[in-house]
């Protein structure tokens, strides 16, 4: 049986994650995907969601080719308490209209395809990331109302 590893799991490794690039990786005897032999570090994107609060405000652009796109940042917390920050990248018109009527705190979460990553603060700390891009969302505004 293989177990699913994230090696960006927690600051407290930072010196374990120098220098890595924060690969998901599959370990376990056996074999990979497509019956190929496991080299130790096997690449791939993950479904999952994630809920948090939108950090920022969402922000529409266009690639070269015209199509046009949402980039976004949520800040969700570990079961550990420390911050999370997860960049989204979303390419359907209504997710990209619905992120766009949220503000900047608003509790959010979105499925997609997640790729897990390492960052290095300014002390020089190893701290986990995600990319997604974004498929659904569901989100709860909270701008204006009474806290």
């Amino acid at each position: 049986m293989r177990m699913l590893c994230l090696r960006a799991v927690h600051a407290a490794t930072s010196d374990a994650l120098a220098g890595d690039t924060g690969h998901a990786v599959m370990t376990g005897p056996g074999r990979g995907r497509n019956n190929t032999p496991m080299t130790g570090m096997e690449t791939f994107m993950i479904d999952g969601l994630v809920a948090g609060r939108l950090y920022g405000e969402a922000e529409r652009r266009t690639d070269k080719a015209g199509k046009a796109y949402t980039l976004a940042k949520v800040r969700a917390s570990t079961a550990e308490g420390e911050v999370l920050f997860i960049n989204v990248i979303a390419f359907d018109e209504d997710l990209c209209a619905s992120l766009h009527q949220l503000r900047d705190g608003d509790s959010v979460a979105l499925s997609g395809s997640l790729n897990p990553r390492v960052w290095t603060d300014k002390q020089g700390n190893a701290r986990p990331a995600l990319d997604m891009v974004a498929h659904r969302l569901i989100g709860l505004p909270i701008s204006g109302m009474e806290q």
